[in-house]
């Protein structure tokens, strides 16, 4: 093999461990736990037939095999809810192992994206459904597990959905050329569905037009006038420095409101289960108490480093 093909190689290799994310946008459970265990996946999945759709596809099925095994555990040996606790881990390190392998063969893309923020919802779900059976089977009230248990799902897909946004503003405004790494426009959304439409990829079309949705909720609302979307992200060094000085602490305190926190405290409930057998409701109350704060406070201070920037690019306008 050349020099120059073995420096390709490691630079592909560097990129898929990486993740292409500035370290201020990094969730810590990410950095220190899952991707380093996505990473041993990848250099196995590497060498394999597998595509990083595919991987995408595993974790969601895997993830809904652990919350049929949480349920199970409501009326069998609590070893049922430790065993669907591996699976949400293993379902996770998947969710984090299909960029990198994407990244490692150059095929990250719109639709990989698509089809991986789509199939997380199928694991987040069925694991609150499970677990909340679980309770139930347990002897907790239904009257109580249900209000709990939907209000604390409700809270895990704000504190998601805000992170996320953060996180693509945060690309789109601190680097230059890199509007692709962060929220798409419902144009490009739609080209690449009339694209997959025209050959025949009905499926994949539709996991276009389910992300089309959640991009909809994601560019409105309060969302909608701040620097990224509908004003123009940063346009040279200057801006993009002033940016970054900002909203770097920002993104520190979000990155652990982000989903990675929450597949962490939902795993490690179930594989304390057998010991603990209400773990995972006090992990609801975690979800619905410290981390809503946690979000309440991040969303005013995102406000209010809107208008701050606002401001300092009015004064150093020239």
């Amino acid at each position: 093999m050349s020099s120059n093909a073995n420096a390709d190689k490691q630079e592909r290799a560097g990129k898929a461990r990486s993740s292409n994310l500035p370290l201020a946008t990094e969730e810590p459970i990410n950095l220190l736990l899952h991707r380093p265990l996505a990473g041993l996946l990848v250099k196995v999945l590497a060498v394999l037939s597998v595509t990083p759709n595919q991987v995408t596809v595993a974790s969601g099925v895997i993830g809904f095999t652990a919350a049929v095994f949480m349920t199970i555990a409501g009326r069998y040996p609590l070893a049922w809810a430790a065993a669907a606790g591996v699976l949400m881990l293993l379902s996770v390190v998947l969710d984090c192992a299909d960029g990198q392998l994407a990244r490692l063969r150059g095929e990250a893309s719109l639709v990989g994206r698509a089809l991986d923020g789509t199939i997380d919802i199928i694991p987040i779900a069925s694991v609150f459904v499970g677990s909340g059976l679980y309770l139930m089977q347990r002897g907790i009230p239904t009257y109580y597990v249900l209000p709990v248990g939907f209000l604390a799902g409700y809270s895990w897909r704000l504190h998601a959905s805000g992170y996320d946004r953060a996180k693509q503003l945060f690309i789109a405004n601190t680097r230059a050329g890199t509007r692709s790494n962060a929220l798409p426009t419902l144009a490009e959304i739609d080209a690449q569905r009339e694209e997959l439409l025209a050959e025949g990829r009905r499926g994949l079309a539709f996991v276009m037009t389910v992300f089309r949705l959640y991009t909809i909720g994601q560019h409105k609302g309060r969302h909608a006038n701040v620097y990224g979307l509908a004003r123009p992200p940063m346009k040279d060094d200057r801006k993009r420095a002033l940016y970054r000085e900002l909203f770097a602490p920002y993104m520190r305190w979000w990155s652990w409101n982000g989903i990675g926190t929450h597949h962490f405290l939902t795993y490690t409930a179930a594989l304390l289960t057998p010991i603990w057998p209400t773990a995972m409701l006090v992990v609801w109350w975690i979800i619905l108490i410290p981390m809503n704060v946690l979000y309440a406070i991040t969303r005013v201070w995102g406000r209010r480093l809107e208008a701050q920037l606002a401001t300092r690019l009015g004064e150093t306008a020239g």
